[in-house]
């Protein structure tokens, strides 16, 4: 599909991209641009990039894989090198980066986000095959090209994701309480839990917090680069909690097994 891919961060989506971009062939050269040496290095050592990021090369697709917070630093610095590439990111939420890296590039921005991940973080953990079968929503602003919105769908499709258009607004109100939530709940169920009572959690603890070991970095930006949105799915979920604590305190058993009762059948059908 391209010629000269460059990947901006090789944590475990961008190194995964490139384990995925080599083994299907979807870029003759795969360059990477990444603030750790060492991860370059090994990139290079384990075949899944040609080279680090030069200037000279001319690149026809850059993908975003850096923090949401260094998302318009990084894209100001390389953004002469990169002209006429086709270029998107993976952030997590979608208005705030259509809102930095539009004006810089353009009709040639589209944004994605891979529903796809884990606990886990870094280059290490990257791994070829982690978006087979996985949602990716692509988010064209405006002003993209429907040539270039083509070619992000279609590169997503060649990785083995199953691809849905979406507005970028749309995007960031689904995914506050379809995935920035959870995670906020992990974490604060993790905190919740006194330090003499860790050698006694249950597998439904562990698999309930499990996200809430995920890189706190991340995180951090999620919440507050899409803040209106998770506060909005945060009273919500109270409003939920306080039904729950008030059907207990009542001590109604028939209106409190209803509830979960329906609570239950919808889980089951997700």
């Amino acid at each position: 599909m391209f010629n000269n891919t460059l990947i901006v961060g090789l944590g475990l989506i961008g190194g995964s991209l490139a384990f995925d971009i080599k083994s299907k062939k979807l870029s003759k050269h795969i360059y990477a641009l990444d603030k750790d040496q060492n991860t370059l290095n090994t990139a290079i050592e384990k075949g899944a990039i040609d080279g680090a990021f030069k200037e000279g090369v001319k690149y026809d697709f850059v993908i975003f894989c850096n923090p949401i917070s260094t998302l318009e630093s990084v894209a100001k610095d390389i953004k002469e090198h990169i002209k006429d590439a086709v270029t998107t990111d993976v952030a997590s939420v979608k208005e705030y980066p259509e809102s930095v890296l539009k004006p810089i590039f353009k009709e040639w921005y589209i944004g994605s986000h891979p529903i796809a991940g884990s606990h886990k973080n870094g280059f290490e953990n990257a791994s070829k095959d982690l978006f087979s079968n996985r949602l990716t929503i692509v988010c064209p602003t405006d002003i993209s090209k429907k040539d270039h919105i083509e070619k992000v769908k279609t590169f997503w499709e060649y990785i083995g994701a199953k691809v849905e258009i979406m507005d970028a607004k749309t995007h960031d109100e689904i995914f506050a309480t379809t995935s920035h939530l959870p995670h906020l709940i992990a974490y604060a169920l993790t905190k919740t839990l006194p330090e003499e009572y860790k050698n006694y959690v249950g597998q439904g603890f562990l698999d309930t917090t499990r996200i809430g070991a995920s890189q706190s970095e991340l995180w951090t930006d999620i919440f507050l680069y899409n803040q209106e949105n998770v506060l909005k799915s945060i009273e919500l979920f109270k409003k939920q909690l306080d039904t729950l604590e008030n059907a207990i305190k009542d001590k109604n058993k028939d209106n409190l097994k209803s509830m979960l009762d329906e609570i239950s059948e919808k889980r089951k059908n997700l």
